[in-house]
């Protein structure tokens, strides 16, 4: 009869495992959780009945160098956000990194809906290099265009939400109220018939041959001058020598001239072989960049003051480079009326870009143009991902960009899709506000079991193994869930 109960009670422990896994595997477990949130991600314009998934992961290390001796100081960096199609999952300090790290906390940044990390570093000594490293992981969905209306008219304002409209404000950076984009914005919208998609591409096509870099007619006229002699050399030298004295050698004459209109932020030093090379930031304001060319930060703002400029809401965002490379890469974003916001990479003129090329790390709002100014001003037109609360340390992005080796994607049902994508959003949220906080041993356990379970989903959807991503993002849901107020 003991024998019958033990055998009795093995099954009865078993079936309830049993039945517990197949609850927390199951998609409807998710769909309730998100019902206790907030959460709420439309699922218009993004695929039919089916739904692909990518895993993004990207990467900074921040070199900082103090030129005296300091105290503890405060480092901030912006993170990737929660945003239309994109659900951030971990962070991860790396353990290479150098630098005295007291502590860090996740915040709000002034604007929504960025994060920033801000970290508290230990005290450095006068030419002392420390840094740091830290690396993220995003889901994001891929946004098909197939339904974007393709005979759609440039909008009245009174066309345009009045929550879309702040987008429609001129800047320090973005100047869309200047006669000259006003006069400019003219002939491509007579080009474009009035069409707001036609409009956007006939205006990234002209953004885009504003490069800094770019210098066709004296690359011509060298190319048929060595052609003539036999010489079939290239002359990729041509446009960085113009690049380097547009961009570092008119400011620095302009600085000789004028020291007193530039702000400290205008001067990037940074060490090289014990040397201190004295470069100043590149004019990146719209106004500039028309005339003078500029990098992908400065061809943003002009994209978005010629769409801006009749009427079209355009937004800068700010993501890690499609590419390999060691800098971030911004783009623009536009708004159709009745649809919403349209990715295009006016750098590289195109339109309907792929989300999977985006890993936002920021969303700029005009705060953050003002804050960026123009030509000789502020940081001349430039956005950048971090500040530094201490002026005897400067610091140098040594490295910022995708990890591929790291990635993966995974299609899935479209309403699934949309779940898995919905709680995590849920878990970053949850994992923003307790990441590195000590709120007693109870809670840091959930915390621990929360943190450990994000870190298995990214191992689990980098090996294709939907069901185990859904388990370890709905296990870590449900750890942070039973935190306690505090």
């Amino acid at each position: 009869m003991e024998k019958l109960n033990l055998i009795f009670k093995n099954i009865t422990f078993f079936l309830i495992i049993f039945l517990l896994m197949v609850t927390i595997f199951s998609p409807g477990v998710i769909s309730a959780s998100i019902e206790k949130t907030s959460q709420q991600v439309t699922n218009s314009n993004f695929g039919d009945e089916e739904q692909i998934l990518y895993l993004l992961n990207g990467r900074t290390i921040l070199t900082l160098y103090a030129t005296e001796n300091v105290d503890n100081f405060y480092v901030i960096h912006s993170i990737p956000p929660n945003y239309e199609f994109q659900a951030p999952i971990y962070l991860r300090i790396m353990d290479n990194t150098t630098a005295n790290i007291l502590d860090y906390k996740i915040e709000d940044d002034r604007n929504p809906p960025n994060k920033i990390i801000n970290f508290t570093i230990g005290p450095m000594k006068k030419n002392e290099k420390t840094k740091i490293y830290f690396e993220y992981f995003t889901l994001t969905k891929d946004k098909i265009y197939s339904d974007l209306p393709k005979d759609v008219e440039i909008p009245d304002e009174k066309d345009i939400p009045e929550e879309i409209k702040i987008w429609l404000s001129p800047t320090e950076s973005v100047q869309a109220n200047k006669l000259l984009f006003k006069i400019r914005s003219k002939p491509i919208k007579i080009r474009s018939d009035n069409n707001l998609i036609k409009y956007v591409e006939n205006s990234i096509k002209l953004v885009s041959f504003k490069r800094g870099d770019y210098w066709p007619y004296v690359e011509k006229t060298i190319k048929s001058f060595r052609t003539k002699r036999g010489d079939n050399r290239t002359v990729d030298h041509i446009p960085k020598l113009k690049n380097y004295i547009i961009n570092h050698g008119i400011p620095y004459v302009l600085y000789l001239l004028f020291p007193n209109r530039f702000d400290n932020s205008d001067l990037v030093i940074y060490e090289a072989r014990r040397d201190f090379i004295l470069t100043l930031a590149k004019f990146g304001d719209a106004y500039s960049v028309f005339f003078n060319h500029g990098n992908c930060a400065g061809q943003a703002n002009l994209a978005a003051a010629l769409f801006r400029t009749v009427g079209i809401p355009a937004k800068i965002l700010i993501t890690e480079p499609s590419v390999i490379g060691g800098v971030y890469h911004c783009i623009t974003e536009y708004f159709v009326p009745t649809y919403g916001w349209v990715l295009t990479d006016q750098s590289k003129a195109i339109n309907l870009l792929e989300t999977k090329k985006c890993l936002i790390l920021k969303v700029c709002h005009p705060n953050d143009e003002n804050d960026a100014g123009h030509g000789l001003q502020k940081q001349g037109g430039t956005m950048y991902l971090h500040k530094i609360k201490n002026q005897k340390i400067i610091s140098n992005t040594g490295y910022r960009g995708r990890r591929y080796e790291n990635e993966n994607s995974i299609e899935v049902d479209l309403k699934l899709g949309n779940d898995i994508f919905n709680i995590t959003q849920s878990v970053w949220d949850y994992y923003t506000q307790y990441a590195n906080r000590d709120l007693g041993p109870i809670n840091n356990q959930h915390i621990i079991n929360s943190t450990n379970a994000q870190q298995n989903a990214i191992i689990s959807f980098q090996n294709s193994d939907m069901d185990g991503y859904i388990f370890n993002i709905t296990l870590a849901y449900n750890e942070y869930l039973k935190i306690e107020a505090f």
